[in-house]
């Protein structure tokens, strides 16, 4: 299985949810303190983003966001820039995946902290599959919340949790 896969899946279970949204499902939210999906799925773009930018630039800055685009309110857009980026993905070759880069992030409490540390690019679209996949559960439970159904079982699920449900289910 080529490295890039899981990556790929992990977009593309991203692009069959939001297809099935209507733009009011998109941009619903619950509350004043609650982000709508939108604002999840250009969160999930964010750290992509980042990763692509660190190609060229030797350095993925987890602290660039893209607050306020069209991305937060058009699902449309959120389907372009999730293509673009599956697109993207399947470019890379292994010699891609091992370039050394530096991650920036925030991981203060209560204050900025922001460090640095090396990684890969592979490395770092793991961490940005993981991440998607942490968000698609809260997106998953939103849409439920608004009445939806999710046709995919494993939507928000971590690899190793779905193959443990998997498994506990073929025991029974």
């Amino acid at each position: 299985m080529k490295l890039t896969e899981h990556y790929l899946a992990t977009l593309q279970q991203g692009i069959n949810f939001v297809e099935q949204l209507t733009e009011q499902e998109y941009n619903y939210r619950m509350d004043s303190e609650s982000s709508p999906i939108g604002m999840h799925v250009r969160h999930i773009l964010d750290h992509y983003q980042s990763v692509k930018q660190g190609m060229s630039s030797f350095q993925v800055d987890y602290e660039l966001r893209q607050r306020g685009s069209s991305v937060e309110s058009s699902k449309q857009e959120a389907l372009l820039q999730l293509s673009a980026l599956q697109m993207w993905i399947e470019s890379l070759d292994e010699n891609s995946l091992n370039q050394v880069v530096t991650v920036r992030s925030d991981v203060g409490v209560g204050s900025s902290h922001i460090i640095e540390v090396p990684s890969t690019l592979a490395r770092e679209l793991m961490f940005a599959s993981s991440h998607a996949i942490h968000h698609y559960a809260t997106l998953k439970q939103a849409y439920l919340m608004l009445g939806g159904f999710c046709r995919d079982n494993e939507f928000g699920l971590a690899s190793s949790t779905a193959t443990y449900v998997k498994q506990q289910n073929s025991l029974c």
